[in-house]
């Protein structure tokens, strides 16, 4: 999800785009140009990446599979040798729905012509 999130916050906001574009400095253009590499490589993780989802749904996994998983069990080895990872499965549910409530919360108050409730 990181590598679609990162392009979107680069290219969402319209007027920051608009001031970007109309500025002739260089570091506005820098900007622009590290943006598109940005975008580019993003775009090319997603292609690569996107090969290993059918991992994350097989009952068993071949040895390509097994090497997405060995970073994040050595994670759980090194910082949580003794918790189930049944619990840590949860947590890290947990949090991923956090993450996603605050996200439609984001778009919802950035969209156009929401009352932002600004204080005066």
């Amino acid at each position: 999800m990181a590598r679609l999130l990162i392009p979107m916050g680069l290219w969402f906001w319209q007027d920051w785009s608009t001031a970007l574009e109309q500025s002739r400095s260089g570091a506005a253009r820098a900007f622009l140009l590290w943006r598109w590499i940005l975008t580019g490589y993003m775009g090319i993780g997603i292609l690569f990446s996107g090969a290993f989802v059918p991992c994350a749904f097989r009952a068993s996994l071949s040895a390509e599979c097994r090497a997405w998983f060995e970073p994040p069990l050595g994670f759980r080895e090194i910082f949580h040798p003794n918790v189930p990872p049944e619990l840590l499965g949860s947590v890290g549910a947990w949090g991923l729905v956090a993450y996603l409530l605050y996200s439609v919360y984001f778009v919802w108050r950035l969209r156009p012509g929401a009352d932002r409730g600004e204080l005066a």
